[in-house]
């Protein structure tokens, strides 16, 4: 299933969202240019981090940034598109950049304490989107999403609330980590679910503990719903 957008978000201005898309695809251009071996070099490797966790620790952040290839650089950027804006309205376009490689980074940290021994390079900021994912099933769970759903051909659109699309979508990459889809795949799943879920507890904590969060959250959605029945 692929996300459309929300009920939410409207418009163009979120430089943040934008900025990160450049970011993305600059470093997919980078990647051609030097070539596939690039991702060795630059790819998380597990393996390393366990044995010499200082001297790979860049690559930590450098994976984030980097893709397996053009597919899977669309497929991040569409549901960085459709989460992403969410989020940036509400914490700001500096907060959602200073967090995005961090996010990222827990997501590859979660997947290294799964597959330690694993010599296979991770790249691909799915580790940070589905961090993006876990924080808005914690802070918009009864936003409405669109999804497209797809088997082979597309079944069509629908339109439920994000627990309900968000727990979909997490059961599944759930399964393939229990199964070892992932291990036969070259997917990561152990990065979807570690960022999700490192997401979803940030969410959380700084609903709960930060000054005037809860407040804040509430004024923002109050404010989107005004100006979305604007709209229309």
């Amino acid at each position: 299933m692929f996300p459309l957008g929300d009920d939410i978000a409207r418009g163009l201005r979120y430089p943040g969202v934008f900025l990160l898309i450049v970011v993305l695809v600059g470093g997919e251009g980078l990647q051609w240019w030097l070539g596939v071996d690039f991702l060795a070099f630059a790819g998380f490797r597990p393996f390393d981090f366990s044995i010499e966790p200082w001297t790979s620790a860049l690559t930590l952040a450098s994976s984030v940034f980097l893709h397996g290839g053009i597919m899977h650089l669309l497929g991040n950027l569409l549901f960085l598109w459709v989460f992403g804006r969410t989020l940036e309205g509400l914490f700001g376009a500096r907060n959602f950049l200073l967090a995005f490689p961090l996010l990222g980074m827990a997501g590859n940290l979660v997947h290294w304490v799964i597959y330690p021994n694993s010599d296979v390079p991770v790249v691909g900021a799915s580790g940070a989107i589905a961090a993006l994912m876990g924080a808005y099933f914690g802070l918009f769970p009864r936003a409405r999403v669109r999804m497209l759903f797809w088997l082979a051909v597309p079944l069509g659109i629908w339109t439920p609330k994000a627990w309900l699309a968000l727990s979909i979508w997490i059961a599944l990459q759930l399964f393939s980590v229990l199964t070892g889809e992932g291990e036969v795949s070259g997917v990561a799943y152990a990065v979807h679910v570690g960022g999700f879920v490192v997401g979803l507890i940030a969410a959380i904590v700084w609903k709960v503990q930060s000054i005037a969060g809860e407040e804040k959250l509430e004024a923002y959605l109050a404010e989107r719903k005004a100006d979305n029945s604007s709209i229309r």
